[in-house]
């Protein structure tokens, strides 16, 4: 079943929103899986995404991922936070590295605590309609509109690194962040 992006008017409610759980992580041999997960909407305001993972020790290395495509385009959006609360916006064509845009279009409010299930870290990333809305024109941001995506949890320090996503997983190693495994998320009004 693909993950849904709910469309609301006003704030987000998150605990009301689905969640997409990453939970794969194909090539960690190791018994630690950070578990995370991503719930999503869409408002007037733009793509409203909560971030959060479960890590009892935050390394500047570590980041949650969201990427995002049109359906008929080959272009890609990755927005990054990372535990010390970096953001990073990357954009890409196919076969043409990323390169970093200028997040003025992007906010990101970093938040930690703890509850029942652990100690844990992340983000509220909300990325404004109207700069959606140039970086994908030939996206429809409403309900009965569609996105493709997937999201991500990563560490690249030497003594921790893993990399887990939501979507099924390819085979290779190199080909997880690829957009082949990018699942499409329908835009929905309940």
């Amino acid at each position: 079943m693909p993950f849904k992006i709910s469309v609301v008017t006003g704030a987000p409610v998150w605990d009301t929103l689905p969640v997409a759980k990453i939970t794969n992580y194909p090539f960690e041999t190791a018994a630690f899986k950070p578990f995370a997960h991503v719930r999503a909407c869409l408002n007037e305001e733009g793509l409203q995404l909560r971030l959060l993972a479960f890590e009892t020790k935050k390394r500047p290395e570590s980041y949650l991922q969201a990427s995002f495509s049109p359906v008929s385009c080959p272009r890609r959006l990755d927005v990054q936070v990372f535990a010390d609360g970096a953001l990073r916006v990357l954009q890409s064509r196919e076969g043409e590295p990323a390169g970093e845009l200028a997040s003025h279009g992007v906010r990101a409010v970093p938040f930690e605590g703890e509850d029942l299930e652990g100690v844990y870290w992340g983000a509220l990333v909300s990325l404004e309609l109207s700069w959606l809305q140039g970086q994908f024109p030939e996206v429809s941001w409403r309900a009965g509109g569609e996105i493709r995506g997937n999201f991500y949890k990563a560490c690249t320090a030497p003594d921790f690194a893993h990399i887990g996503c939501y979507a099924p997983t390819p085979s290779q190693v190199d080909q997880i962040e690829d957009e082949k495994q990018f699942q499409t998320f329908p835009l929905v009004a309940y």
